[in-house]
């Protein structure tokens, strides 16, 4: 078939198998660029006085930049912008976070 003649002829059918199972979990996982930010948003607000809370916010919004899904990627960017502009209004982080992607 076409699918065997894309395969890597030195793999077993069982190992084009699991990798092709692998592959298609790996589909339905969340990109990193809403990850990331996701996860940074719920440890800051659960940890408003670690002193590294700002620059972490800071990097979830740079880490959307160049996001591929940019519509989870903007929404999560802007919480963190706000959480981070809320809370941390004299922070050095916050100065260099000047808007949201």
């Amino acid at each position: 078939s076409a699918e065997d003649a894309a395969a890597p002829r030195f793999l077993a059918k069982d190992a084009r198998t699991a990798g092709e199972r692998e592959y298609a979990e790996l589909g339905k996982a969340e990109s990193a660029s809403i990850w990331l930010p996701r996860v940074v948003i719920e440890w800051a607000k659960a940890h408003p006085d670690d002193p590294s809370a700002p620059e972490a916010l800071h990097l979830a919004v740079v880490a959307t930049h160049l996001a591929s899904d940019t519509a989870g990627a903007s929404l999560y960017s802007k919480q963190a912008f706000q959480l981070l502009h809320r809370n941390y209004p004299h922070s050095l982080w916050t100065a260099k976070t000047k808007y949201y992607y």
